[in-house]
């Protein structure tokens, strides 16, 4: 059942993608890859594309699945609005699969399915200063970082780096988690009040 689920919401986002009109050497970043599923979207369409994916049995298969191609680049990293070490607290089922339940791996320790008593260590990449450094013109910015897309695209507005990217795609999580909802809102507001057309936050 859960494999069907996950289907129809990878059907639904390659749909979304499609329509984008993305073309070979379009920059793309992919923050939250897991095992590539939009990665390989944008790979296959010529982007060339900069994945970030924290948990190491998602990233095996992710960099297993890319290595050969030479128009993508993967960190087995997360990103924030910092660079730092953090916890990478896992699903609570990860032991019975770690793989299928990676997608759920958070640095929240309040996320409502994550294991506070099971989690890794990881390097953290600023996505602002990532950005900065990269110094291009980004067509898509794909975000689904199990709750800490805010914080991060809350940098992106501070240092107007939102302007040089075409579509900014976010998965918020505040609508399973509570404790998201007063920050979401928050950035709801901001992106109204600055007229900001090219981010959105239903990524689903």
């Amino acid at each position: 059942m859960i494999l069907k689920i996950f289907g129809n919401l990878f059907d639904k986002r390659r749909k979304l993608i499609i329509t984008l009109n993305l073309k070979q050497g379009d920059v793309c970043i992919d923050c939250g890859a897991n095992v590539g599923y939009v990665t390989e979207i944008l790979v296959k369409k010529g982007c060339i594309v900069y994945a970030f994916e924290s948990n190491p049995y998602a990233f095996e298969i992710l960099n297993k699945k890319f290595e050969r191609y030479s128009n993508v680049y993967l960190y087995r990293k997360a990103v924030w609005n910092r660079k730092t070490t953090r916890k990478l607290y896992l699903h609570k089922k990860s032991d019975e699969n770690n793989v299928l339940w990676s997608t759920a791996s958070s640095i929240k320790q309040k996320k409502v399915n994550i294991n506070k008593n099971n989690y890794l260590n990881i390097e953290i990449v600023n996505l602002s200063d990532f950005i900065k450094r990269l110094g291009e013109k980004i067509k898509l910015l794909k975000m689904d970082i199990e709750g800490s897309g805010i914080e991060v695209l809350n940098s992106l507005i501070d240092n107007d780096l939102t302007k040089e990217i075409d579509y900014i795609f976010v998965e918020t999580h505040d609508n399973k988690n509570n404790f998201l909802d007063k920050s979401t809102d928050k950035l709801r507001k901001t992106i109204r009040k600055s007229h900001l057309g090219n981010i959105y936050l239903d990524w689903i």
